[in-house]
């Protein structure tokens, strides 16, 4: 079953799936977490399950170019490759009995990009996935990833 959280910006998906996680006291994969320096938004790191081990992943592109060389600019944001593989390893050395948490899946990934082969992984080998998906592509990337066992739960702010 996959379970996919959407809503719109800043309703809180993330953290209904980190307090989902933390509830269920067990599962691997990770969410997104904001950065912000002195109140100024500068990205986001992956916070991964179950270790709570963080990375940086996401930066603005304009504050970005010094600091990760290896990247995916998309819009104004930088994703720093190399999360993406670390994030596939960290899923393919988990229990595929435990539930399986994704933060987020969205254009990137319709582009064949991010977290896409990741989330592929997922669906062949995790039986209990949540996962969020952006809203403006949520009916396209349930037909892209050809979801049939799924529920929506849309957060209203």
């Amino acid at each position: 079953m996959v379970t996919i959280i959407t809503g719109d910006k800043n309703v809180g998906k993330t953290t209904r799936l980190a307090h989902w996680q933390a509830a269920e006291g067990r599962g691997a994969g990770f969410c997104c977490k904001k950065v912000l320096i002195d109140g100024m938004f500068l990205g986001y790191d992956l916070l991964f399950f179950p270790d709570y081990e963080t990375v940086p992943f996401i930066r603005l592109a304009a504050v970005n170019d010094r600091d990760v060389p290896e990247k995916i600019v998309r819009h104004r944001f930088a994703f720093h490759r190399p999360v993406f593989s670390l994030a596939e390893q960290r899923a393919e050395e988990a229990d595929a009995s435990t539930p399986f948490f994704m933060d987020e899946i969205g254009g990137v990934e319709l582009a064949g990009q991010g977290f896409d082969a990741l989330f592929r992984l997922a669906l062949t080998k995790f039986t209990d996935i949540r996962v969020v998906f952006r809203k403006r592509c949520l009916n396209e990337l349930i037909g892209y990833y050809r979801l049939e066992d799924y529920k929506v739960i849309d957060l209203i702010f």
